[in-house]
């Protein structure tokens, strides 16, 4: 039922006035001697009034408050999972027939009167035979949470699930709470069927040329026991290494491991298939592709000294740990130097007036690369403090002073192991300039001078992170002796290598100082998502700037390649690429930054999502146990007529809304021919009685 009520913005003592102004206008007006009747003249009279005092009350401009009622039909959302497991597991005749009497149940709704809206795994659908049963993920509590959100929760009167139960994201539906009633269709084969599935690959995304790599398959199998399978690797569909596994177990869990040898450079892909068998469920998830990027770009890191010594053979142990170092000598007299794109430079014993071994320093000094400064009883001081940034050294009459190390707790720039510092602690001393010290911002100091058991403030091992050129500097040589000492007492030099290497790999770790930048938000897609690309342009002082015109173009393993074009905004200036077929892609992105043409160049994969393969055994414990949960009922797909019956029994309850509306009197029409209807018959009857 809807009601009115007058609002008055202004004093209701106005519509009084209106009221007198009308009877002052008509009374000026008929008291006058006229051609009319007394009776007339009061008709005319009355016309008069009305109408003036009408026109004067629109003026003070009332409001009319109306309280509309609307009865809203309640929602049922059918939810029908449309995940690639059904018809893997039962076929697609059975979905088929799924579908038609679900559509059935709708129809029947809609004829009680709910609003019955229908909904797949990626959204809201239009009409149901749109569905495909093609999705590669099942997130069932995502889709049913976020039904209240979408629909209102007041309006949203019950669900209707249809699943196999199966969830492979998310949590399980049944530990979320929902306000309405979740009835629950099971569609699928509950008995598990004999399948072997290559459930996952472990692998490294990313290895080196001529490294070793492993790549690790996980198989469950079910129903194959005293089976023998086989799992082979290919490569460019050349079988390079196979595995064979015992199934010991009706059901059981397998790992095999093949060790791989990264012999060409680039993205490359490997299969891993096992052996289909006759009687298997399905071959869909039996074999897996990977894509492993071998990069071919060894850190080169030269050693540079004026004269052999024993610390350039410890150091060199160290190096040999990382495979992904390749090392150079430079020793003049000894052998040749050589011209490499170096990343890291150590100097062992710099400055000792030897002319070929300091020239060929200061000349990587000026190409701003890291350098990592040993010092020796032959090093000139003055020389070195004059190029180093890190540290100044006023040495007392060229005296020397033997000192062991000691860690300094407060350093940040890596961390050490808990019994690093009592290793140290034991290693003999070796000789340091004896004089005082001053640190050039921004140092650190990683070891301190121990002078018998008394540690002092004096650096030993300084660390600086410089903007331009990182550095660190030993002041001393001899460190062969601590590497021998602690595997002379531990038997092993796990200490010694784990500093020095942390040390080797903090200071070739290179900063990006491109002004032109492209990077994939990640290294592997699967096939549904979307490739990003993250774009970042600066300016001379690493400012960033936008509207910068970006010429993308992506190639696949095949040679087929793509090209694009996008502009970077402050708002957005990432770019995306969907559809891309499974495969191995490389990507080379150009821009103009400050009239200079740069080029980016990057590889990504995408991957063929295969997770619905995995398990195709139904769960309709888990749809029982979410209709028992939320005052729903469970039938199976066949059993959906029962559901249509039991649903017929609960008839529709619209929910009543009211709104107020609010409008002015002068919008309504009726007021506007009431006016003219009054002046009208006023003038019809003044001239009917022959007045003008």
């Amino acid at each position: 039922m809807n009601s009115a009520e007058l609002i008055f913005t202004n004093s209701p003592w106005w519509f009084a006035i209106a009221l007198i102004a009308g009877l002052g206008y008509a009374w000026l007006l008929y008291t006058a001697k006229g051609p009319w009747s007394n009776t007339t003249k009061k008709i005319l009279f009355a016309l008069r009034t009305l109408a003036v005092a009408l026109i004067i009350f629109l003026l003070i401009n009332p409001l009319l408050k109306r309280a509309v009622n609307t009865t809203v039909p309640p929602i049922a959302v059918v939810l029908f999972d449309n995940s690639s497991s059904i018809p893997l597991s039962v076929g697609g005749d059975a979905v088929s027939t799924a579908l038609d009497n679900v559509k059935n149940l709708s129809a029947a709704l809609s004829d009680q009167g709910y609003d019955v809206k229908w909904r797949s795994l990626g959204g809201e659908v239009t009409q149901a035979d749109s569905i495909k049963s093609d999705y590669e993920t099942s997130n069932l509590s995502k889709q049913l949470g976020n039904l209240p959100d979408q629909y209102g929760a007041k309006d949203l009167s019950m669900a209707i699930l249809v699943s196999d139960g199966i969830y492979n994201q998310g949590i399980s539906p049944d530990y979320k709470n929902f306000t309405v009633p979740v009835h629950t269709v099971g569609i699928g084969d509950t008995i598990p069927k004999k399948d072997i599935i290559l459930k996952d690959v472990r692998y490294n995304k990313v290895a080196y040329l001529d490294n070793q790599f492993p790549i690790s398959a996980e198989i469950l199998q079910n129903g194959y026991k005293g089976l023998t399978a086989i799992a082979n690797l290919r490569k460019n569909g050349q079988v390079i290494d196979s595995k064979s596994v015992i199934f010991d177990q009706d059901r059981s869990f397998h790992t095999v491991e093949f060790i791989v040898t990264a012999g060409q450079a680039g993205i490359n892909r490997y299969e891993i298939v096992l052996a289909p068998q006759s009687d298997e469920q399905s071959a869909v998830n039996n074999r897996k592709n990977i894509y492993i990027d071998i990069i071919n770009n060894k850190d080169k890191i030269l050693i540079l000294a004026s004269s052999p010594h024993p610390d350039i053979k410890s150091i060199k142990r160290v190096l040999e740990l990382n495979k992904n170092y390749e090392v150079f000598d430079y020793i003049p007299g000894i052998n040749e130097f050589k011209n490499e794109p170096y990343s890291l430079v150590i100097a062992h014993q710099p400055f000792t007036g030897n002319r070929g071994a300091d020239n060929q320093l200061k000349a990587l000094i000026e190409q701003e690369l890291p350098i990592w400064y040993i010092l020796g009883e032959k090093t000139r001081i003055p020389l070195f403090n004059e190029a180093n940034q890190t540290i100044e050294i006023v040495q007392s009459r060229g005296q020397f002073d033997n000192v062991g190390p000691a860690v300094n707790k407060d350093f940040g720039k890596f961390t050490l192991t808990e019994t690093d510092p009592k290793v140290l602690s034991e290693l003999p001393p070796i000789a340091v300039p004896y004089g005082n010290t001053r640190l050039k911002a921004p140092s650190e100091v990683l070891l301190k001078q121990k002078i018998g058991n008394i540690v002092s403030e004096r650096p030993l091992l300084v660390v600086n992170n410089n903007t331009d050129r990182k550095e660190a500097v030993l002041i001393g040589s001899g460190i062969w002796s601590w590497r021998i000492m602690e595997a002379s007492r531990n038997e092993t030099t796990e200490t010694f290598n784990a500093i020095f290497s942390k040390l080797i790999q903090y200071l070739n770790t290179k900063e990006d100082k491109r002004k032109f930048r492209v990077n994939t938000s990640a290294d592997e897609y699967n096939d549904s998502e979307n490739v990003v690309f993250n774009t970042d342009v600066y300016n001379d002082i690493y400012e960033k700037i936008y509207d910068i015109s970006v010429q993308l173009s992506v190639t696949d393993e095949q040679g087929n390649k793509q090209n694009y074009s996008y502009v970077t905004s402050q708002g957005n200036s990432d770019y995306r690429i969907g559809g891309l077929q499974p495969g191995a892609y490389r990507y080379t992105a150009s821009a103009t930054v400050n009239g200079k043409k740069e080029i980016v160049t990057g590889g990504f994969t995408v991957v063929k999502l295969q997770i619905e393969s995995i398990n195709l055994t139904a769960d309709f414990n888990l749809l029982k146990r979410l209709s028992t949960k939320t005052g729903g009922s469970f039938v199976t797909s066949d059993e959906v007529g029962q559901l249509q019956q039991q649903l017929a029994a609960q008839p529709a309850q619209g929910i009543l809304y009211t709104e107020e509306r609010f409008s002015q009197l002068i919008e309504l029409r009726w007021i506007l021919l009431l006016i003219t209807a009054l002046f009208s018959a006023e003038w019809f009857i003044r001239k009917f009685s022959g007045g003008y």
